[in-house]
């Protein structure tokens, strides 16, 4: 190791974050005996929708949560163009290379997404889902290294999925994760602390009359999806609003906004009154200090006129007494 300097001193001032692409890749990922930088940008960017999102509890355990809330991730053509800066072409040709080395999967789905501002729902077809198979990227990944891995039994290598059998040329709606209403459950940790709040639940109701079943779970997943820094206390305590509230609900994030922003504010009044209070007890508590000192002093006055003031003024001075 070597001192450092002031240019690397400087950096630790800067959050790093967004896609990672391990050196190892370069070694297995390759098109016609060069490094093929389109499949490690595409592999990166997959695996980083995948990366679970890690918030801390008041006990100091941790929480995990997806990105999406889809069991595989849910990406067009046109959004990876958009992110990476390829052609459709170039990510088509790319996820092919990725198949073919049992890094990646293509699922072609048949959805139900509502229609804005109505009840209904309209179908779409060929939505592409982008699965990840965990002990391959492993393998790419650790084997410069030569560190044995082993085995997990929630790989997601081996599992099936209903495909309509769409080729993969074919193009697919532009829609969002957030915007896809699916009978999929949320993927979340398999720790027991994790999971705690999925066995409750809380039934909201809307004002167009349609009802919408919600877990906690659903408000961590909400605050990093808007990118809120809601805090655990802060949440725990919607939830705990949720469980009671009886009133129809137009819009759950507004809701959940505004009732945080409102608690804030009273936490804020109360701060404020708990200060004031506690000046005026400080300033009463000084004010008794000081009448009880001028009660003594009064007492010594008193005392002073009693015993002493009377022999003064009954001393008597005979002018005739001095000589002059």
């Amino acid at each position: 190791m070597y001192p450092i300097t002031q240019i690397s001193l400087s950096l630790q001032e800067i959050n790093f974050q967004g896609n990672i692409i391990p050196c190892s890749w370069k070694n297995h990922l390759k098109l016609n005996n060069r490094v093929d930088l389109n499949s490690m940008y595409i592999l990166s960017e997959i695996i980083f929708w995948y990366r679970p999102v890690i918030l801390r509890d008041e006990f100091g355990q941790n929480k995990y949560f997806q990105k999406f809330k889809s069991d595989l991730l849910q990406k067009s053509y046109s959004q990876l163009e958009s992110s990476l800066g390829l052609t459709k072409k170039q990510i088509q040709d790319s996820l092919d290379r990725l198949e073919k080395l049992g890094l990646v999967k293509r699922h072609f789905r048949t959805i139900q997404v509502q229609v804005p501002s109505t009840t209904d729902f309209r179908a779409l077809n060929n939505v592409m889902y982008i699965e990840i198979f965990i002990e391959k990227v492993k393998e790419i990944t650790y084997s410069d290294l030569k560190k044995v891995i082993p085995s997990s039994p929630a790989s997601g290598e081996g599992s099936t999925y209903k495909s309509t059998g769409v080729s993969p040329q074919v193009s697919t709606y532009t829609e969002t994760t957030s915007k896809i209403t699916t009978n999929n459950n949320i993927v979340c940790s398999e720790s027991p602390v994790a999971n705690a709040h999925l066995k409750n639940s809380v039934v909201i109701s809307h004002p167009s009359g349609t009802q919408q079943s919600i877990t906690i779970d659903d408000i961590y997943i909400l605050a990093v999806q808007k990118r809120e820094k809601w805090t655990v206390d802060e949440i725990q305590k919607i939830w705990n609003i949720l469980l009671n509230y009886k009133s129809d609900i137009r819009d759950l994030y507004l809701f959940i906004k505004g009732t945080i922003k409102n608690l804030l504010m009273k936490e804020k009044s109360e701060q404020i009154n708990h200060t004031k209070n506690t000046k005026i007890q400080n300033v009463t508590k000084k004010q008794n200090v000081t009448k009880k000192q001028d009660h003594s002093s009064e007492n010594e006055d008193k005392l002073h006129e009693r015993y002493i003031a009377p022999e003064r003024l009954n001393k008597k001075i005979n002018l005739y007494d001095y000589k002059y």
